[in-house]
Protein backbone atom coordinates (compact mmCIF):
# COMPACT_ATOMS: atom_id res chain seq x y z
CA UNK A 1 0.00 0.00 0.00
CA UNK A 2 2.56 2.68 0.82
CA UNK A 3 4.76 1.80 -2.11
CA UNK A 4 1.69 2.44 -4.47
CA UNK A 5 0.93 5.35 -2.50
CA UNK A 6 4.73 6.72 -3.56
CA UNK A 7 4.42 5.61 -6.94
CA UNK A 8 0.98 7.94 -7.34
CA UNK A 9 2.36 10.52 -5.25
CA UNK A 10 5.63 9.70 -7.22
CA UNK A 11 3.61 10.70 -10.79
CA UNK A 12 1.54 13.83 -9.60
CA UNK A 13 5.06 15.40 -9.25
CA UNK A 14 6.38 14.64 -12.01
CA UNK A 15 2.99 15.90 -13.94
CA UNK A 16 3.25 19.25 -11.88
CA UNK A 17 6.78 19.56 -12.84
CA UNK A 18 6.13 18.63 -16.40
CA UNK A 19 3.03 21.52 -16.24
CA UNK A 20 4.93 24.00 -14.65
CA UNK A 21 8.67 22.78 -14.25
CA UNK A 22 11.44 25.57 -11.95
CA UNK A 23 9.35 24.63 -9.04
CA UNK A 24 9.67 20.88 -7.05
CA UNK A 25 8.24 22.98 -3.88
CA UNK A 26 5.20 23.91 -5.51
CA UNK A 27 4.65 20.31 -7.02
CA UNK A 28 5.19 18.35 -4.06
CA UNK A 29 2.57 20.78 -2.27
CA UNK A 30 0.17 19.67 -4.47
CA UNK A 31 0.26 16.03 -2.55
CA UNK A 32 -2.02 15.48 0.20
CA UNK A 33 0.44 13.21 2.37
CA UNK A 34 -0.80 11.31 5.27
CA UNK A 35 0.34 12.45 8.41
CA UNK A 36 2.67 9.27 8.79
CA UNK A 37 4.35 10.11 5.56
CA UNK A 38 6.88 12.43 4.82
CA UNK A 39 8.67 13.38 0.86
CA UNK A 40 11.21 15.04 -0.96
CA UNK A 41 12.46 16.07 -4.44
CA UNK A 42 15.79 15.59 -5.49
CA UNK A 43 17.43 17.49 -8.44
CA UNK A 44 20.80 17.62 -8.86
CA UNK A 45 22.01 17.07 -5.39
CA UNK A 46 19.37 19.44 -3.98
CA UNK A 47 16.05 18.17 -2.04
CA UNK A 48 13.09 19.57 -1.78
CA UNK A 49 10.05 18.98 0.69
CA UNK A 50 10.92 18.03 4.10
CA UNK A 51 14.48 17.10 3.75
CA UNK A 52 14.48 17.44 7.62
CA UNK A 53 12.80 13.81 8.05
CA UNK A 54 14.19 12.15 4.67
CA UNK A 55 17.78 12.76 4.36
CA UNK A 56 18.79 11.02 1.12
CA UNK A 57 22.29 11.41 2.76
CA UNK A 58 21.32 9.00 5.39
CA UNK A 59 19.78 6.44 3.10
CA UNK A 60 22.50 3.17 2.35
CA UNK A 61 24.67 4.80 -1.22
CA UNK A 62 23.16 1.27 -3.08
CA UNK A 63 19.59 2.34 -2.37
CA UNK A 64 20.08 6.12 -3.57
CA UNK A 65 22.72 4.63 -6.70
CA UNK A 66 19.54 2.12 -7.78
CA UNK A 67 17.23 5.03 -8.16
CA UNK A 68 19.68 7.19 -9.55
CA UNK A 69 20.34 4.58 -12.25
CA UNK A 70 17.05 4.67 -12.98
CA UNK A 71 15.09 1.70 -10.84
CA UNK A 72 12.57 2.31 -8.37
CA UNK A 73 13.46 0.49 -4.84
CA UNK A 74 11.99 0.40 -1.27
CA UNK A 75 13.17 -0.83 2.00
CA UNK A 76 12.95 0.08 5.63
CA UNK A 77 15.02 2.10 7.34
CA UNK A 78 15.86 3.92 10.64
CA UNK A 79 15.38 7.64 9.40
CA UNK A 80 14.92 10.98 11.82
CA UNK A 81 15.13 8.66 15.18
CA UNK A 82 12.47 6.26 13.54
CA UNK A 83 11.60 3.31 11.72
CA UNK A 84 10.31 3.96 8.27
CA UNK A 85 9.85 2.50 4.55
CA UNK A 86 11.39 4.04 2.38
CA UNK A 87 10.26 4.31 -1.85
CA UNK A 88 12.59 5.40 -4.00
CA UNK A 89 11.30 6.67 -7.29
CA UNK A 90 13.47 7.88 -10.54
CA UNK A 91 11.79 10.59 -12.74
CA UNK A 92 14.03 10.57 -15.46
CA UNK A 93 11.07 13.30 -17.85
CA UNK A 94 11.91 16.10 -14.97
CA UNK A 95 15.65 14.91 -13.91
CA UNK A 96 15.04 13.97 -10.42
CA UNK A 97 13.89 11.34 -7.92
CA UNK A 98 11.21 10.85 -5.76
CA UNK A 99 11.29 9.82 -2.43
CA UNK A 100 8.77 9.18 0.20
CA UNK A 101 8.93 7.63 3.71
CA UNK A 102 6.22 5.78 5.98
CA UNK A 103 6.26 6.19 9.41
CA UNK A 104 5.82 2.10 10.54
CA UNK A 105 4.92 3.13 13.86
CA UNK A 106 1.49 3.00 14.10
CA UNK A 107 1.65 -0.40 12.46
CA UNK A 108 4.09 -1.81 14.95
CA UNK A 109 1.76 -0.76 17.66
CA UNK A 110 -1.40 -2.65 15.48
CA UNK A 111 0.84 -5.32 15.56
CA UNK A 112 1.90 -4.93 19.67
CA UNK A 113 -2.05 -4.95 20.21
CA UNK A 114 -2.64 -7.63 18.04
CA UNK A 115 -0.04 -9.88 19.65
CA UNK A 116 -1.55 -8.80 23.21
CA UNK A 117 -5.22 -9.81 21.90
CA UNK A 118 -3.51 -13.34 20.82
CA UNK A 119 -1.97 -14.00 23.84
CA UNK A 120 -4.43 -13.19 25.93
CA UNK A 121 -7.09 -15.35 23.63
CA UNK A 122 -4.89 -18.22 24.36
CA UNK A 123 -4.52 -18.09 28.00
CA UNK A 124 -7.93 -16.93 28.23
CA UNK A 125 -9.58 -19.96 25.65
CA UNK A 126 -8.26 -22.72 27.04
CA UNK A 127 -9.46 -21.75 30.95
CA UNK A 128 -12.71 -20.63 29.60
CA UNK A 129 -13.20 -24.21 27.78
CA UNK A 130 -12.39 -26.18 31.15
CA UNK A 131 -14.97 -23.91 32.93
CA UNK A 132 -17.49 -24.53 29.97
CA UNK A 133 -16.29 -28.44 30.29
CA UNK A 134 -16.71 -29.04 33.95
CA UNK A 135 -19.99 -26.48 33.91
CA UNK A 136 -21.56 -29.18 31.31
CA UNK A 137 -20.37 -32.23 32.30
CA UNK A 138 -21.76 -31.81 36.14
CA UNK A 139 -24.71 -30.70 34.50
CA UNK A 140 -25.02 -33.97 32.29
CA UNK A 141 -23.87 -36.22 34.94
CA UNK A 142 -25.93 -34.92 37.84
CA UNK A 143 -28.65 -37.01 37.52
CA UNK A 144 -26.45 -40.28 36.88
CA UNK A 145 -24.79 -39.51 40.51
CA UNK A 146 -28.16 -39.20 41.95
CA UNK A 147 -29.22 -42.50 40.54
CA UNK A 148 -26.24 -44.09 41.46
CA UNK A 149 -26.30 -42.38 45.51
CA UNK A 150 -30.14 -43.78 45.22
CA UNK A 151 -28.95 -47.17 43.88
CA UNK A 152 -26.19 -47.27 46.97
CA UNK A 153 -28.81 -46.40 49.74
CA UNK A 154 -31.35 -49.32 48.40
CA UNK A 155 -27.78 -51.47 48.32
CA UNK A 156 -27.67 -50.84 52.10
CA UNK A 157 -31.51 -51.48 52.76
CA UNK A 158 -33.14 -48.22 52.43
CA UNK A 159 -36.18 -49.25 49.99
CA UNK A 160 -37.99 -46.42 50.64
CA UNK A 161 -35.31 -44.14 48.12
CA UNK A 162 -36.37 -42.37 45.33
CA UNK A 163 -34.46 -40.32 42.72
CA UNK A 164 -36.37 -37.27 41.44
CA UNK A 165 -37.59 -37.14 37.92
CA UNK A 166 -35.59 -35.60 35.30
CA UNK A 167 -36.66 -33.01 32.43
CA UNK A 168 -34.35 -35.74 30.14
CA UNK A 169 -36.53 -37.41 28.58
CA UNK A 170 -33.66 -40.33 28.04
CA UNK A 171 -32.95 -39.81 32.12
CA UNK A 172 -36.97 -39.41 32.73
CA UNK A 173 -37.45 -43.10 32.17
CA UNK A 174 -34.79 -44.72 33.46
CA UNK A 175 -35.35 -42.43 36.89
CA UNK A 176 -39.20 -43.69 36.69
CA UNK A 177 -37.94 -47.67 36.18
CA UNK A 178 -35.58 -47.11 39.11
CA UNK A 179 -38.31 -45.36 40.73
CA UNK A 180 -41.04 -48.30 40.21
Amino acid sequence: SATRQAFLNARLVRESLLASPGDPTQALAVLELSPRSQAIFVEDGLSFGQADVIDVSALPPEFVRTVESGQAVHQRDRLAGEQRFVTGVPLPAVDGAYYEAFSLGQLRETLGALRTALLTGMVVAPIAAALLGWWASRLVLRPVGEISRAAAEIAAGDLQTRVDVSPDPDLRRQAASFNA
